[in-house]
Parts: C-alpha cells; sequence; structure tokens
C-alpha cells in the first residue's frame, strides 16, 4: 500500500523522482548491494585471472578483498583455502586449473 502510494505521488506535480531513493530504505538497500555485488565481480574476476596465470601471492589479496564484500562466498572461501593449503605459493606443477577430487 505505501508502495502505491509512493508511486502515485510521483505522478504529482512538483514530485522529484530522485526522492523515491531519499525516501524508500529497501530501495536504497538494494542500490547499495548492487554496487557492492559489482565490485566484488570486478575484484573476484581479478583474483581468478591471478589464481590461473599463478599469481597466488596477488589472488589472495583480491580474494580477501572479495570477502569484505561478500563474507560467506563459497566459491572465494573455498579457493582461499586452496591457496592456503599450498601456502599461497603456486606449485611447479601447476596448469592454470586443479582437478576437482569431490563433488
Amino acid at each position: 500500500r505505501r508502495k502505491k502510494q509512493q508511486l502515485n505521488q510521483a505522478f504529482t506535480e512538483g514530485y522529484r523522482a530522485s526522492q523515491l531513493f531519499d525516501d524508500d530504505k529497501e530501495l536504497r538497500i538494494l542500490l547499495e548491494c548492487q554496487i557492492d555485488l559489482k565490485e566484488f565481480r570486478v575484484e573476484f574476476d581479478k583474483g581468478f585471472q591471478h589464481y590461473i596465470d599463478g599469481q597466488w601471492g596477488d589472488a589472495k589479496k583480491s580474494f580477501e578483498t572479495c570477502l569484505n564484500y561478500v563474507p560467506n562466498d563459497g566459491p572465494t572461501k573455498t579457493l582461499l583455502y586452496v591457496l592456503k593449503d599450498n601456502d599461497y605459493i603456486c606449485p611447479p606443477s601447476w596448469k592454470g586449473f586443479r582437478e576437482l577430487t569431490e563433488k
């Protein structure tokens, strides 16, 4: 009901559409999350490229930054575990991927 009133008000004279962003807490939270997720994705992609390229120290930094955006991200935590399990040093036999041993 409140949303409908806001939309109706948006079409009245003198109402600024940008006021919806100021007044609607849920909308503000959604937009903030979207910004964080975009930054997360950019950082994750960078970290994953470092991981593939064998630059595991740089990958660690990127993945740790990712957890600042999305603290419980499973793929990020898994990759950090793999890096930690190797003391953040890429093995000499690294081919840019690892074999998955479990589903």
